[in-house]
């Protein structure tokens, strides 16, 4: 087995820059799978324009890098998870073993301002557990969270406080997943370790920041900007 995964977050909405990045990486990466832990929304409607149109024009914007797109909602996703599970591979409260690998997850994430999908420490532990049970076969498995676990370098923000979910951190211990994709916390994109798991919270898309898996006999993980990339080249 070789897979390629592409490990994004945090569009919030924004079309253009989408389109741009979108264009940039398809010319120089190929993937198997493209993952994304939301926010495909912001909390920002653009005018003229319903949640589900915008998130549709996002979603067949995504699948031009692969039409293999596994998905779980943000916290501002919470009016397309129907949408979602309707035109992705949407693994809230689920999972899924494609090609051996075997993802799972649950969306939403808690904020201080009352979101649109703010789930509870038990929604979470409950969610995660549901997704799990589907993919313990798997040889390997990735968990999809858009919520960080707690007291890591992902879920650290700018005012030095951790605000990440103690289920998921016990969740992820308990369970050793090879890796956790997560987001929420913008300014704490990278790569950590949590007992057996290698996270990654691999920042804002539309700044052009994205993370790439790639399984063979082991797992290897990269933190990327691609205008690095196109800087280098």
């Amino acid at each position: 087995m070789n897979s390629k995964i592409l490990a994004i977050a945090e569009i919030q909405g924004e079309i253009e820059n989408l389109l741009q990045i979108v264009k940039a990486i398809k010319e120089h990466e190929n993937f198997d799978y493209v993952v994304c832990v939301g926010d495909f929304l912001s909390n920002e409607i653009i005018k003229g324009y319903s949640e589900e149109e915008i998130a549709e024009i996002i979603i067949e914007i995504l699948k031009k890098l692969s039409n293999k797109l596994i998905t779980v909602p943000g916290n501002n996703d919470g009016k397309i998870i129907d949408l979602l599970r309707e035109k992705t591979i949407c693994v809230h409260n689920s999972g899924i073993i494609l090609n051996d690998i075997g993802f799972y997850g649950f969306g939403g994430a808690r904020t201080p301002i009352g979101t649109l999908f703010e789930p509870s420490e038990t929604e979470f532990e409950v969610g995660l557990k549901n997704g799990f049970e589907k993919v313990k076969n798997a040889k390997f498995k990735i968990q999809l969270t858009h919520m960080p676990p707690k007291d890591t370098r992902l879920d650290l923000t700018l005012t030095n406080l951790h605000v990440g979910s103690e289920a998921i951190r016990k969740f992820i211990l308990q369970n050793n997943p090879n890796v956790a994709i997560c987001a929420h916390i913008i300014e704490a994109k990278g790569i950590d370790r949590l007992g057996n798991t290698i996270l990654i919270n691999p920042g804002k898309f539309v700044e052009g920041n994205f993370g790439i898996i790639q399984i063979n006999k082991e797992i290897k993980i990269y933190a990327k900007n691609i205008f690095e990339i196109l800087w280098k080249k």
